[in-house]
């Protein structure tokens, strides 16, 4: 595993039969087919442990492309809900000033920032509005009742004789 190891081991072809070896290189016959070995091992061993860290990244990257695509529509849904509750509170002004109805904001104290106060706000803007659109129609319909009792009574005094 250090390369001072590696060094140590003679890499020749043992000697040919009729030859006599040294005594020195005797002890170490064969320590070079044993280093390929172990070096091929080990090179397959390094080349499974960068296949696994490749699967890894390509999962990961995966990972990272689902994750994007869905803050990209969480970030789009987003903005469609800001469009529209700028589109409610300007509707809501726009009818205050139509119907001539007073204001109806919050108290500053209970208004809070960021999209959840602004549809709180909104909420309670939409609630108030319906309880002014209902003591006006409940107005109206008091006038239209007042309007046809005094027309009933209008013509019964200028007919007393009609009906005689």
């Amino acid at each position: 595993r250090r390369p001072d190891a590696w060094l140590r081991f003679t890499y020749c072809p043992p000697p040919s039969r009729g030859a006599k070896a040294t005594s020195a290189r005797a002890n170490r016959r064969g320590d070079g087919e044993r280093a390929v070995a172990a070096l091929v091992a080990s090179v397959e061993r390094l080349k499974r442990r960068r296949d696994a860290a490749m699967e890894q990244e390509t999962a990961s990257l995966g990972q990272v492309d689902h994750l994007r695509s869905v803050i990209a529509r969480v970030d789009q849904e987003y903005q469609v809900v800001v469009a529209m509750v700028e589109d409610i509170e300007a509707q809501l002004e726009r009818i205050q000033v139509q119907r001539n109805i007073p204001p109806l904001a919050l108290p500053p104290s209970q208004i809070k920032k960021g999209l959840p106060g602004r549809l709180q706000v909104v909420k309670y803007l939409m609630h108030k509005l319906e309880d002014e659109i209902d003591a006006t129609e409940k107005k109206h319909k008091q006038s239209t009742t007042k309007l046809i009792e005094m027309e009933f009574y209008s013509k019964l005094h200028l007919n007393p004789l009609a009906e005689q």
